[in-house]
């Protein structure tokens, strides 16, 4: 193994030693004052590896968006206000919603007996996934393009058309929807029987 040795004016010297293997080892000084600094007492460089931090915490619940209020410390997960505050920044997620709605009889059904409904609905930034029942207690039908559901969660854009999927209970009969404003349309009949379910993704 090879080595430099620097000398200096008083007793002691430095001993600059290369690794005992083949090829070439540098020492780079910095550029600002070419100087290396040493305390009184012996200095060693050693190598040392830098492991991965492992969390054992989970992160705390953050409220995000724009004017959005301080961050909550309870709980886990991405907590959106209450109140979307918009972005007009296109690639800012700038809300996250998820709920319950009661679909308002279409004045296309023809019902039978008592009617019912119920609805869910989960809305991320301008896309609204909607799902919906219509029951009535004895039967419940539609002609073809009729109005079936009212009182949308959040109101469609009307143009491109945004359209989904229903059947009825018995599964002998499908349609295709249509969500536009507040209103769902059914594009085709759908038979009788005790409830029609609809599922549509659009857009506001």
């Amino acid at each position: 193994m090879s080595s430099v040795i620097v000398s200096g004016d008083t007793s002691g010297s430095i001993t600059l030693s290369a690794p005992a293997v083949s090829g070439s080892s540098v020492l780079t000084l910095p550029v600002a004052t070419d100087t290396l600094v040493g305390k009184a007492t012996t200095d060693t460089l050693t190598n040392k590896t830098l492991t991965t931090p492992t969390l054992t915490t989970p992160i705390a619940s953050t409220t995000i968006g724009v004017g959005a209020a301080t961050p909550s410390a309870s709980g886990a997960g991405i907590t959106f206000p209450a109140t979307q505050s918009a972005s007009s920044d296109a690639n800012t997620l700038d809300d996250y919603e998820e709920g319950t709605w009661t679909p308002s009889q279409g004045s296309g059904l023809t019902v039978v007996g008592t009617f019912s409904s119920a609805g869910k609905y989960t809305k991320i930034g301008r896309i609204v996934n909607l799902s919906g029942t219509l029951t009535g207690s004895t039967s419940v039908a539609a002609t073809s393009a009729a109005l079936i559901a009212q009182n949308l969660p959040f109101n469609a854009i009307q143009t491109p058309e945004q359209s989904g999927t229903s059947n009825n209970a018995a599964s002998t009969a499908g349609a295709i929807i249509q969500a536009y404003v507040t209103n769902i349309y059914t594009c085709e009949a759908i038979s009788a029987t005790t409830s029609i379910h609809f599922n549509v993704a659009y857009q506001v």
